[in-house]
């Protein structure tokens, strides 16, 4: 009797043993239990020379490494302010096999063949912060720089009717990069508005291809071109155009002589409207934790919309001080 009580006590310790190693107590992995998916994005930006690429790749990263629904991994290319670097980074993530390209375009006609090449593949893409239309994309994500540029002309013309009593003065320009639909957008759209007034003359529209060297040297140039009285405002089309030409105004004595404007609204900029060397800047957002959101949707499976529109802020020294950096 005592034998066959101790057979069957083997026989449960071995059944019990076999059933955990198989994992039958729920929690040890296996049972039945979903893997979780992983994904690898791969990030193809025009440049990391300027805070607002870093700031968006920072971005991404870390909302892949909070994601707690898959294992996100995310690769990154730094175009080097070249189109065809760009292109090449694109092509190079493409042939590692990622799930979804995230684009911050450059000039955009330029990357069309590696977007040719990612539909081949079946590679979905989105862009991010400054994008290209016209695309297959299945999401574009950020501010509008078109209607960015109709707010800086709208301030423009209440502005220049406050200095002047009517909607009449010069306007000087300096661009972004050409080619590039963000810097074309953010002309035409204050173009729209400003060119309505027939006593709006605009005195100057030069690239300084959104960085603050070219952009100081362009405003010398303007200076030099204009003498004292004759310029009423100054639109600088990024924060690094309006930083490098408010450094040009002060050097030429001539700070607050004239308003001028800006696009970013990041840290930087903020710092020069509270010292008075910037008038008012509208804020374009990375919009990197968005585009990582959407990027997930998609890999999901999800439908999702084709424009994600970030709402611009207007800073100026009424709010400068608690006014939160787009980047």
């Amino acid at each position: 009797m005592r034998k066959k009580v101790a057979c069957i006590m083997l026989c449960l310790f071995v059944l019990v043993a076999t059933f955990a190693a198989c994992g039958g107590g729920g929690n040890q992995g296996g049972g039945g239990g979903e893997e979780r998916p992983s994904f690898v994005i791969g990030l193809s930006q025009e440049g990391l020379d300027h805070s607002y690429m870093i700031t968006q790749r920072d971005e991404i990263i870390a909302a892949a490494a909070a994601y707690t629904d898959a294992d996100v991994r995310v690769i990154s290319t730094d175009g080097q302010n070249s189109v065809a670097t760009q292109v090449m980074g694109i092509e190079d993530m493409l042939a590692q096999g990622i799930n979804l390209l995230m684009i911050q375009a450059g000039e955009g006609e330029g990357l069309r063949s590696a977007l040719d090449r990612a539909e081949e593949l079946g590679v979905p893409y989105i862009f991010v912060g400054k994008h290209v239309h016209g695309t297959n994309a299945d999401a574009l994500i950020g501010n509008d720089n078109y209607e960015i540029g109709m707010l800086a002309g709208q301030w423009t013309v209440e502005y220049l009717i406050e200095r002047n009593g009517s909607p009449s003065g010069n306007v000087a320009i300096i661009a972004g990069i050409p080619g590039d639909q963000s810097a074309e957008d953010r002309v035409k759209g204050f173009l729209n508005v400003v060119e309505a007034y027939r006593d709006i003359n605009i005195i100057a529209n030069i690239y300084a291809y959104y960085r603050r060297p070219q952009a100081f040297s362009v405003m010398q140039d303007i200076l030099q071109a204009n003498p004292v009285g004759t310029i009423d405002v100054l639109y600088g089309t990024n924060g690094e155009t309006s930083i490098g030409a408010a450094q040009a105004i002060a050097d030429a004595g001539r700070t607050g002589e004239f308003a001028v404007l800006s696009i970013d609204g990041d840290v930087a900029s903020i710092e020069e409207i509270k010292a008075g060397r910037i008038t008012v800047a509208w804020t374009f957002e990375t919009g990197g934790s968005l585009g990582f959101e959407v990027a997930m949707r998609i890999l999901r499976g999800e439908e999702v919309p084709l424009e994600f529109i970030i709402a611009t802020k207007q800073i100026d020294a009424s709010n400068a001080e608690t006014a939160t950096p787009a980047f």
